[in-house]
């Protein structure tokens, strides 16, 4: 076997998840919390149940309502989870890591090429969203199922339904390729308590979506707490509309649904972002079809297909693109270690692969760069600090948001 057959060894995988991170961080990490994404700190549970309030409602218990002090929390807060997320990523990559070295060598290849794509750069440009904490608990959820923790695993999920039902759009086609799995492989406890869990998920959401709906007594709670930001803190007001956290609360998901949205995804840096999930996929179809498993190839293509009906009821489809593409990457590691091809890693799989990774290093415009870290990051910080600022994007901190 060639050195290059070798490749990634244990200690250069380690090098380059370091290298891959601060990179990340440095094109990726907002410097500012979008103040958007502020505004969902508004949502509590003070006048009554409210979808995504179980955040701000802990929040508040610690800083109380004035906006400055949400803000100057938030920061700090947003920081702290975003490091959290990387070490629970670390963590599922250590956890789902073959012991067989082919198999281990490609699931690290895939983790390099997830590293240096949109997910990480998301992360950190939507500091201020519920994003992060949202999926970082998600994360928990599959770890504790995949251990047969099921309980865990839903008191894991209704907490990140609480946080943000975009959740199940994310997670449970995960969980349901799981127990396709063990359906297959005839885990009968398994199956027996891994169907309820999925139900119970089900429902959960339905419930918080259907129930959350700010009644009136919390739209005028809200629409005081946008008032009291606009007068006494200036980044609040360089909203286009402040007032769409009062929308957004009141909002019927039911009467959202279109596919107007899906017609972003025609905008090249959608495609962009769009490329790793594609070949994720892809590496999944071409495993499993070596099987001859039609019927698990029909539930992991409809797996992959579920994430992206968020689009047909949510807008930004700029921030839905990276949060997939953790979908399927979870998706890809669980059908290779049912359809294996890590015995048959060649030279063309991991050029290709090395490719990708490669490829998507030099990308800094990604669109929530632009939108909501507004081209402020600490790479663009130290170019317009230290260097030619025409090298890079006018900033859009103070600006109005688009």
């Amino acid at each position: 076997m060639s050195r290059f057959q070798r490749f990634p060894s244990e200690s250069t995988v380690l090098w380059l998840i370091s290298l891959l991170l601060v990179w990340a961080f440095l094109r990726g990490f907002a410097t500012h919390p979008e103040p958007y994404g502020l505004g969902q700190y508004f949502y509590t549970y003070e006048a009554g149940f409210l979808i995504r309030g179980l955040i701000g409602t802990l929040v508040h218990a610690i800083t109380g309502p004035s906006p400055t002090l949400i803000r100057a929390f938030v920061d700090p807060f947003t920081t702290v989870l975003y490091f959290l997320f990387i070490a629970i990523l670390l963590l599922v990559w250590r956890d789902r890591r073959p012991s067989d070295d082919p198999a281990r060598r490609l699931h690290d290849l895939l983790f390099l090429a997830l590293l240096s794509g949109p997910l990480m750069i998301g992360i950190g440009a939507t500091r201020g969203f519920l994003d992060t904490i949202n999926l970082a608990v998600g994360l928990l959820a599959y770890l504790a199922f995949q251990r047969d923790r099921y309980l865990t695993a839903l008191l894991l999920l209704g907490i990140a339904i609480l946080i943000h039902e975009q959740i199940a759009f994310l997670m449970l086609p995960v969980l349901g390729w799981l127990t396709w799995n063990r359906l297959r492989e005839c885990r009968v406890d398994g199956i027996s308590r891994a169907l309820p869990l999925l139900f119970a998920a089900s429902v959960i959401t339905l419930i918080v979506v259907d129930t959350g709906k700010g009644d009136t007594a919390q739209m005028l709670l809200l629409i005081h707490k946008v008032r009291i930001a606009l007068e006494y803190t200036d980044y609040f007001e360089r909203w286009v509309d402040p007032y769409f956290t009062i929308f957004a609360a009141h909002n019927k998901a039911a009467l959202n649904l279109t596919f107007d949205h899906l017609e972003r995804l025609t905008y090249p840096s959608h495609q962009i972002m769009l490329v790793p999930s594609l070949v994720f996929i892809a590496l999944g179809t071409a495993a499993i079809a070596t099987t001859r498993r039609w019927g698990s190839l029909l539930v992991y293509l409809l797996a992959n297909l579920l994430p992206f009906g968020i689009m047909l009821f949510a807008l930004d489809v700029h921030r839905y693109l990276f949060h997939i593409q953790l979908s399927t990457f979870l998706l890809l590691i669980e059908a290779l270690r049912v359809a294996p091809v890590g015995e048959r890693l060649r030279p063309p799989m991991i050029a290709g692969l090395l490719a990708l990774t490669v490829a998507q290093l030099p990308i800094t415009d990604y669109p929530v760069v632009e939108l909501n870290a507004r081209n402020s990051t600490p790479l663009y910080e130290l170019v317009r600090n230290h260097g030619d600022p025409g090298l890079v994007p006018e900033s859009r901190v103070g600006t109005r948001h688009y």
